[in-house]
């Protein structure tokens, strides 16, 4: 049997579990809805956990793409990444409004779920 590179590379990863992880190229796409890239900045709110300034965090974030129930966001800063509660606001720059829940937290973004658009 011939192995690509990438199925090296999962071998030495894996080591005996090696023949159940696939490349990421073969794996098939099972979202239920198609995403579309979209690169337009937005903006993220959410309540302070902190109680003392009493309002909402306003955050900078891009949307990196989209479809009808969800979006991956891109957040630069690691400590807003870190702080982002599981459900909050996404605001795009088309004037739409979001409620989103917190799916998936990756090194540099995160997946979401939209709830109610506004």
């Amino acid at each position: 049997m011939r192995h690509s590179q990438s199925a090296v590379a999962s071998a030495d990863r894996f080591g005996p579990y090696a023949d159940y992880a696939w490349p990421a190229a073969d794996w098939p796409d099972r979202r239920r809805n198609e995403r579309r890239e979209v690169f337009e900045d937005a903006y993220i709110r959410y309540r302070c956990q902190d109680g003392w300034s009493g309002g909402q965090e306003k955050r900078q974030c891009l949307v990196l793409d989209q479809s009808e129930i969800g979006a991956r966001l891109r957040l630069d800063d690691p400590e807003i990444l870190a702080e982002l509660p599981k459900f909050f606001q996404l605001h795009t720059s088309e004037g739409v409004a979001y409620l989103c829940e917190l799916k998936r937290r990756e090194s540099d973004h995160v997946g979401v779920e939209f709830l109610h658009r506004a």
